[in-house]
């Protein structure tokens, strides 16, 4: 038997007893290196191999002295006597066992009898093993815990406390060292190794892991994985009582000859580890995923299995297969817009965010489109256009469908974009469908509209429900300043945003700096119409230089005048509407693009210098020309419009708030968009939405309106001025980005919002500035109510104009002049008129526990609103629409249903719900009745 080999670490115990012996020399059996070892509080022991005991006593030092010292002899038993009485225990030779050794080795006592007799502990302690640390990291060592800290320590395996089944399958996929693995186990010192190892496998982590194991030796380790990922699929479908005959052929494939019952439940197995072994790989080795997916997908290459491999979260064939029944399910909206297959495209839409590619970079975009589409498909089925009160004015839809824009359209118009640019084969046919019928539908009530806005001007634009451009300065900002001496203002005009854009940056302000639109809009004489905020109606046509100059100086250009933009501060300071809030050597300023920013975009000192400004500068006016900028880049780019994306604004947004001003949000026009444009044929024009009526030789074609009077503004000589009446086409040339100048609700429904901060101090002394909630439809939320109809109210018959306007090629169309409503008639919205909250949930409303725990009963009224809203829902919605149903800023939702819960929560039972991470409010219908002894 050769002589062992020793290392420091197997001589530490010895060295150790030196320290408690008087005698200072030890003799160990073993060979090994010289080596100078501590010993704590005596100094160095130095370590001396030997070849001989004559050796030995050549190496002895002089009686005389007495060093620490440890002699690798290569022999057993005691030494001489007349040398033997210098050493610990009288000359007798130590022996270190393989116990001990591993102990060394591991830090851990092992019994002789246990993990020291396995062929495994002779491999580990071989001579030249380089390793010599193999730390346990438990407070005992078994034979099977020293299998583990080999593979860990040597190989690398994942092991901590044990060996998940999971994490070996996903090693096994990516490290190729198996073969080399099998020829070092060949090797002599190795012999009896691997039988150890693979009997630790299969004993103590069943068969599906010796069989990963066997697999990984094999080389096979990532087709194994690949297999695992199809079989994830197949296993939990139909197509599981297929497997006898497809697994065994394809393990067969992989090298593995099983029986038949065993290979069913390998492939079980296997199928059931591939989601833990690809989250361990999403950590570890997430390159390694995609070349394993393909890995997959080469495996059932040609495979008529798509009814079944649908259900794998990360095959990429999968990930085509739900796109394609998400394209089908969006179609069959587009064909039959009806509850039940909305729920189903939704239903679809969810399926698709269950696989791993959802939530991918590459992928936000498509997710974002395909959200988009979905929301477009609601509004199909929604349709609250359609559930309008008709009555006899000829101008009914300027007022009704103005105001309908204002809250719904924007949002409408912003999906539309949005999803016309996804260009995803699977998708394409479903979202052109969807459009398709969006967009008929749009262009229908376009028409209405523009049909609509001539009546209006022919009866000297009416504005009791509507504000006209040219009014605003009057009827929002000199009033909301006239009502407070304290009160200060900023005039924000964004160029060319159309509310498709201003509902973005909205919810983005809110959001990045807990800005919203302000209750003052609802409030007694402030309001205008019904809705959440005014439909501001542009000058015609609608263009920066005629519209721009109504909104500053209060009139709409003479005809014929000459417009020029750079005159705009000079409007705004002799607005008469504003003149009693400067002292005569103030005038109100206002910043143009060249004194308002910097070249690099961002605020002027000027600018900033004037909003931080003394109560002399009530009213300080900012250009910003952002928006309308991109619409003369490229149609091909998409922009997203939030706080960030505007480089002033977030400076503007903190200074107006630093300095106490409120803003008033504003646009001089809107735009339509150019990805849906074609040219109107036989016209030839400069101008891409609008043209001069050139005279009794002229005519109208389809699309086309002529428009004249108040709020119109011709050129020298012009009768008129016709404008395109919806978004599907323009004139000649290339298009832009986006396009105005036309009758579009897009171009003349003008943002006119009044913002202001979250403030609880200041909303307690003026309620008026307290923050409202967005208008953000039912339909954009998906959170329709569960016993919504879908109403389909008949077109109002058709009508012919009275006088002698009615031009060739502007027959009306059915629907296109809808009577306008009495007083009283509501303005469409996606929401349903709701009864006072006592009505709404009578016996909870009047519960002696909600009376309670409730101490006023404005508080029982919000607690039983946010009720019943979730309830109607299927007790779930997205505080998005939870918070515009509740009058609530979105920014707000979270802490809004704190205090609602420290009403419901009762005793630790959690009735209300908020997830932080899905943005969802929850209600527990069952609990609530139970603690509240109700009945819902």
């Amino acid at each position: 038997m050769a002589t062992p080999h020793l290392t420091r670490q197997d001589l530490e115990s010895q060295i150790q007893r030196l320290g408690r012996h008087t005698r200072r020399m030890v003799a160990v059996y073993g060979t090994g290196e010289a080596a100078q070892i501590p010993l704590e509080g005596k100094g160095m022991v130095e370590v001396i191999p030997v070849r001989s005991e004559l050796e030995l006593r050549a190496q002895l030092p002089p009686v005389t002295e007495a060093p620490y010292r440890a002699y690798l002899v290569p022999f057993a038993g005691v030494l001489p006597a007349d040398v033997g009485g210098r050493f610990i225990d009288s000359g007798r030779i130590a022996r270190i066992g393989p116990a001990a050794k591993l102990k060394a080795r591991t830090g851990v006592a092992v019994l002789p009898e246990d993990a020291a007799q396995l062929r495994l502990a002779s491999y580990m302690l071989r001579a030249g093993n380089p390793r010599t640390n193999y730390s346990a990291g438990t407070q005992s060592l078994s034979p099977d815990r020293l299998v583990e800290i080999w593979l860990r320590t040597d190989y690398q395996l994942p092991i901590d406390e044990g060996l998940a089944p999971d994490a070996l399958l996903a090693f096994c996929a990516v490290d190729p060292r198996g073969p080399e693995f099998v020829a070092e186990m060949e090797t002599p010192s190795a012999e009896g190794v691997k039988a150890e190892v693979d009997s630790y496998f299969r004993r103590v982590h069943g068969e599906a892991a010796a069989v990963i194991w066997d697999r990984w030796c094999a080389g096979r380790g990532s087709e194994l994985m690949a297999f695992a990922i199809v079989a994830e699929a197949l296993v939990s479908s139909d197509f599981s009582q297929q497997l006898p005959v497809w697994s065994p052929l394809k393990l067969k494939a992989l090298g593995l000859v099983l029986s038949a019952s065993e290979t069913v439940e390998r492939t079980k197995d296997l199928g059931q580890l591939a989601r833990p072994a690809v989250s361990w790989l999403r950590s570890n080795s997430p390159e390694s995923i995609p070349a394993l997916l393909q890995a997959a997908e080469d495996q059932i290459a040609g495979e008529h299995l798509d009814e079944f491999l649908i259900q794998s979260t990360r095959l990429p064939r999968a990930w085509k297969l739900r796109l394609k029944a998400l394209g089908e399910a969006l179609g069959a909206v587009a064909s039959e817009p009806t509850r039940k297959n909305l729920d189903a495209a939704i239903s679809v839409r969810q399926h698709l965010e269950k696989h791993d590619r959802f939530l991918r970079e590459e992928t936000v975009l498509l997710n974002k489109h395909t959200e988009m589409a979905l929301r477009i498909a609601a509004w199909l089925t929604a349709r609250p256009d359609q559930k309008i009160e008709m009555a006899p004015s000829s101008y009914s839809d300027v007022e009704l469908l103005g105001t309908w824009y204002a809250e719904e359209g924007g949002y409408l118009d912003w999906a539309r974009r949005a999803a016309r640019r996804e260009k995803a084969e699977e998708l394409r046919s479903g979202i052109a469908l969807l459009l398709d019928a969006a967009d008929r539908e749009r262009e229908d009530l376009d028409r209405r509209f523009a049909a609509a806005l001539s009546e209006w001007i022919a009866a000297g634009r009416p504005q009791q429900n509507v504000l006209p451009i040219d009014q605003a300065m009057s009827r929002v900002a000199a009033r909301f300043l006239e009502q407070d001496p304290e009160r200060k203002l900023l005039i924000l005009l964004m160029d060319g945003m159309a509310w498709a854009q201003a509902v973005e940056l909205l919810k983005s302000m809110g959001e990045a700096k807990h800005w919203g639109p302000l209750v003052w809009h609802r409030v007694g004489k402030n309001r205008v119409g019904r809705g959440h905020y005014p439909a501001m109606i542009a000058a015609l046509p609608t263009v920066t230089e005629v519209s721009r100059a109504a909104f500053f100086a209060g009139a709409v250009p003479k005809n014929g005048s000459v417009l020029n933009t750079s005159k705009d501060d000079e409007r705004l300071a002799t607005n008469k509407a504003l003149q009693p809030f400067f002292e005569s050597h103030v005038k109100p300023k206002l910043f143009l693009r060249g004194d308002g920013h910097t070249a690099d975009g961002g605020l002027s000192s000027q600018a900033l210098h004037a909003i931080q400004s003394s109560k002399e500068q009530r009213l300080v006016g900012i250009v910003v020309n952002a928006i309308d900028s991109s619409l003369k880049g490229d149609s091909q780019q998409e922009s997203s419009w939030t706080v960030e994306s505007i480089r002033s604004l977030p400076q503007i947004l903190d200074e107006a708030r630093e300095s106490g001003r409120h803003i008033l949000l504003a646009a001089d026009h809107g735009h339509v968009p150019s990805d849906r444009l074609q040219r109107l044929e036989g016209r030839v024009t400069n101008k891409p939405r609008y043209r001069k009526w050139e005279g009794e030789g002229d005519s109208l074609l389809p699309g086309e309106r002529k428009f004249s009077g108040p709020g119109v503004y011709l050129e020298k000589g012009a009768e008129a001025v016709v404008l395109l009446e919806h978004d599907g086409v323009r004139y000649g040339g290339a298009a832009h980005a986006g396009e105005h100048g036309g009758a579009a609700l897009a171009e003349v429904i003008a943002p006119c919002v009044l913002l202001g901060w979250q403030d609880d101090l200041l909303e307690k002394q003026d309620g008026d500035l307290a923050l409202q909630g967005l208008s953000v439809p039912d339909w954009w939320t998906l959170s329709l109510p569960e016993d919504q109809e879908i109403l389909r109210t008949e077109q109002a018959p058709k009508r012919k104009r009275k006088g002698k306007d009615i031009l060739e090629g502007q027959t009306a169309l059915p629907g296109i002049q809808p009577a306008a409503p009495a007083p009283e008639a509501s303005p469409p919205s996606s929401r349903r008129k709701e009864p006072i909250a006592a009505d709404l949930l009578p016996e909870f409303y009047e519960c002696e526990m909600l009376k309670a725990r409730a101490s006023s009963a404005a508080e029982r009224r919000k607690v039983v609103q946010a009720v019943h809203f979730l309830h109607q829902r299927g007790n779930a919605a997205p505080s998005e629409a939870f918070a515009s149903h509740l009058g609530i800023p979105g920014f707000q939702a979270s802490s809004y249903v704190g205090k609602l819960q420290g009403v419901l929560n009762l005793d630790g039972f959690e009735v209300l719900r908020f997830d932080r991470t899905h943005k969802q409010v929850f209600l527990n219908v069952e609990t609530l009745e139970q603690q509240f002894d109700v009945k819902l």
